[in-house]
């Protein structure tokens, strides 16, 4: 799941031109109109094109449902952690658009590798028992209707359920391979 949306140096697209849209067209499947829709959202959050951590909720909130918003902190951290490729503390236009592209997409196998970054906070590409947790915590109400159980032994018996090899975590195959083969696992980790 590489990220081909990276900033060309100096680059923070204040003004799309048509070579960035056609890049944004290529890499995401959106068309120009979208692109340019999404651009208008972006930057009326943020004006110079670094959208910070703080900020991220702004925009995330028209793609969550009502829910799952009162607990949407460290779901946004963990969105943006797995969006921040570059690590440099923000998220520019691009990336945004890739936050997008994945968490808007009907392909299967896109959904799980987005996911998967978004549980695993700290890109070691092993999730743990406490990183599952967190992320269910922060969905509990939910999954408690979903599953009848709280989110600390739903984590359990999600490790349970996807640790194959029983080292006590969640490797990335392991991960798509549950979800993919699992409908439950796709309900469960569709934001």
């Amino acid at each position: 799941m590489g990220n081909t949306l990276h900033r060309k140096h100096g680059e923070h697209y204040l003004v799309l031109n048509n070579e960035m849209i056609q890049r944004a067209k290529t890499t995401t499947h959106f068309n120009e109109q979208q692109i340019r829709n999404y651009h208008s959202t972006f930057f009326s959050v943020t004006k110079d094109g670094k959208l910070k951590k703080s900020s991220l909720n702004k925009l995330l909130d028209e793609y969550l449902p009502g829910d799952k918003k009162s607990r949407s902190k460290y779901l946004t951290d963990s969105i943006f952690n797995a969006i921040d490729q570059d690590e440099n503390g923000y998220m520019d236009f691009f990336e945004y658009l890739y936050a997008l592209k994945y968490l808007q997409s009907d392909v299967p196998i896109e959904k799980a590798e987005f996911m998967y970054r978004v549980l695993d906070r700290d890109g070691d590409k092993s999730v743990t028992r406490n990183e599952l947790y967190k992320l269910l915590k922060c969905l509990e109400s939910y999954h408690r209707a979903a599953v009848g159980v709280d989110s600390k032994e739903y984590a359990n018996q999600v490790l349970e359920k996807l640790d194959e090899d029983k080292s006590g975590t969640i490797t990335p195959s392991e991960f798509i391979d549950g979800y993919l083969k699992d409908e439950t696992m796709r309900a469960l980790f569709t934001l």
